[in-house]
């Protein structure tokens, strides 16, 4: 039986795609007959993020009211909620323990001791090679540091030459990659022995040579049928008409619209208040729901999705598990300092699923008429594909028989 441990963002992510990304990817290794984990690792991030002082310095007026505002507001909402941002941590760690992972917890120091329990490492998938959301700056990137920064972990840079390394769905998660990184990225994928990739835009950023070794996979929650994830997290039907909304990030102008919607299609709004690893309130979910669910795990959030009459959302997996239930959603663009947009426009064209793509200009009319159109026969056709095609990838990188 292989040993395969798995770098992710799975350790004390309180993020829904996060946790279920690496459920997957435990589940369909091990069913396949190895012994697959998540390995605890804890990275240390460099660089800081844009804070007060810093939009000070921009001297915009309209930043700055806006930086204090929801600063503040941000600050007094939290200490209003802070016993319900406690129970969402727990049902976090109550699902997290659900997936195989190692004991102890291993930082930039020691991660490379975790080399020998495994006869494989993987990296991915998620945003793990996202050098821009999780302050990675080039000037860390240097061979001659003491220990591995966190880029060089998700890029398996301490895992020896002679020991199997693959990369699945590994997400980059920006339009580009800085032009001080580039040399960086290209000598490190060159070491993986096995590469794949979640968005085919990607495969621009590296070399012909590289590239030619590259394949486009499709994320692990997608290897599952909407059936296996009823069985694996023995979901529930409801009869209950809702629209479900689901917001990363901060902006004013994706719930108004969600609000537009809602009145538009006479729905109530269930939603569950984003809250960021430091329990950090984003200031424009408070009142868009008329219920407010703070006990919100991946397995709500997946039942949310397969019974819910509309999903809104600018997440790639609640977009991802709209598909797999054949639930009507839209989809609005991530608001954030580099652009995510591409792996949702992509995600909605693989699938021939353009007009998920939300903006705020939308038609009144084609909401109401429109919002159930979706061919999902012509979906799961080209989901079926792509599962194969991305099983034979995973499989053949392991040994396993097909």
């Amino acid at each position: 039986m292989k040993k395969i441990g798995i770098v992710s963002f799975y350790y004390k992510n309180y993020n829904c795609g996060g946790q279920l990304q690496a459920f997957a990817m435990c589940k369909l290794l091990n069913s396949c007959g190895a012994d697959a984990r998540q390995i605890c690792y804890q990275f240390k991030k460099n660089g800081k993020k844009k804070n007060i002082k810093s939009v000070l310095n921009e001297k915009d007026c309209k930043k700055i009211i806006a930086c204090v505002y929801n600063k503040i507001s941000s600050i007094i909402l939290r200490n209003i909620r802070k016993k319900e941002f406690s129970k969402r941590r727990i049902v976090f760690s109550s699902f997290s323990d659900l997936i195989p992972h190692t004991l102890d917890v291993y930082s930039n120091e020691n991660i490379e001791s975790v080399v020998s329990l495994f006869d494989i490492l993987i990296t991915g998938s998620d945003q793990v090679w996202n050098w821009a959301g999780t302050y990675y700056k080039h000037e860390y990137i240097d061979n001659n540091l003491e220990y591995p920064q966190p880029l060089d972990v998700y890029l398996l840079n301490f895992v020896p030459a002679e020991k199997m390394k693959i990369s699945y769905a590994a997400s980059i998660s920006s339009q580009y990659i800085p032009d001080e990184l580039k040399g960086y990225y290209n000598k490190a994928v060159q070491r993986i022995d096995a590469i794949s990739i979640r968005e085919k835009v990607a495969l621009s950023f590296f070399p012909d040579d590289l590239r030619s070794r590259i394949s486009v996979v499709l994320d692990p929650t997608l290897l599952m049928s909407g059936e296996e994830w009823c069985t694996a997290l023995d979901l529930k039907n409801t009869d209950k008409q809702y629209i479900f909304c689901y917001f990363l990030d901060c902006s004013k102008e994706e719930r108004d619209s969600a609000k537009r919607i809602a009145s538009l299609l006479g729905l109530p709004i269930i939603t569950s208040p984003n809250i960021t690893q430091s329990l950090k309130y984003h200031v424009y979910d408070y009142g868009l729901g008329d219920i407010e669910d703070y006990d919100m795990g991946p397995k709500e959030f997946v039942q949310y999705i397969k019974n819910a009459s509309l999903v809104l959302t600018n997440s790639f997996h609640a977009s991802v598990f709209s598909v797999l239930f054949h639930t009507p959603f839209y989809m609005f663009e991530r608001k954030t300092t580099v652009s995510m947009t591409s792996r949702l426009s992509l995600f909605t064209d693989d699938f021939g699923l353009h007009d998920r793509l939300l903006t705020s200009d939308f038609d009144d009319k084609s909401i109401i008429n429109r919002y159930v159109c979706i061919d999902w026969d012509y979906v799961d056709d080209i989901l079926e594909e792509k599962r194969k095609y991305s099983m034979d990838f995973l499989k053949n990188s392991l040994g396993f028989e097909q």
